[in-house]
Formats: structure tokens, sequence, C-alpha cells
């Protein structure tokens, strides 16, 4: 009897683990868009085939999303980290 009671608890707590230690889906969905705007697929790694390429198709970022573009280092000192100098 106590084994039942010990394997309901078991059980019991490690549910409560799981939803709580659930983590939430966040993922970026791109649209294929042929040449005249019409949406040809939608995928979420944003590459084109060279067909594709070929054809004139377009990747269209997620709504309410921007494209970031990554900043050009400092071309004067490469290894300046925090304004630090390092020698």
């Amino acid at each position: 009897m106590k084994r039942k009671y010990f394997l309901v608890g078991l059980v019991l707590i490690l549910a409560m683990f799981f939803m709580i230690n659930t983590s939430g889906i966040d993922a970026m969905m791109y649209k294929i868009l042929d040449s005249e705007g019409n949406v040809v697929r939608i995928v979420s790694n944003p590459v084109l085939s060279i067909k594709e390429k070929e054809a004139g198709y377009t990747i269209s970022p997620p709504p309410g999303k921007q494209e970031f573009k990554q900043a050009e280092p400092d071309k004067v000192n490469n290894y300046n980290f925090l304004n630090t100098t390092w020698a």
C-alpha cells in the first residue's frame, strides 16, 4: 500500500516539475515570395535554392520583425572590449 502512494506521489511531483519547466516555442517563420508577390511557401530557415534565386523569388521577414544587419567592427582597434586597452 505504501508503495502505491509513493508511486502516485512520485508521478505527481514529476508531472508538476515538467509542467513548471516547459519552455515556450519562439519560431520565426519566413514567407518565400515569387516575383509577383505571391506566397510560394512558408519556412523557418530563410534560405533560397539556386533555382528560386534564378526565378526571382524573395524572402519576406516575419511581420513586426526587421532584419538586423551586423555592425562593422572598429577598424582602428580590433581588440577593443568595453573600451579597455589590452597591452
